[in-house]
């Protein structure tokens, strides 16, 4: 499901408040990224068990345009939720 617009709003803010670096770690680029347009999940491996189940963490995703590095979120404490 796509961000709301208040969700991007948040999420903005949020990085905004937390200047956080503009810098690509990986390969040097700046000002070059992109907010996957939706929170994505994850799962809970029980590796004992072979087991997956999803998770309740929810996160918003930030990637590189020249390398793709993505740098992962708590949507949770973003959103208050």
């Amino acid at each position: 499901m796509p961000l709301t617009e208040k969700q991007k709003q948040a999420f903005s803010s949020w990085l905004r408040k937390h200047d956080v670096a503009r810098l690509c770690e990986m390969c040097g680029a700046t000002e070059q990224w992109n907010v996957h347009d939706g929170l994505l999940g994850a799962l809970e491996l029980d590796l004992e068990n072979q087991k997956a189940a999803a998770s309740k963490m929810g996160f918003f995703a930030l990637s590189c345009r020249n390398c793709w590095h993505t740098r992962f979120f708590s949507a949770a404490a973003i959103l208050g939720k």
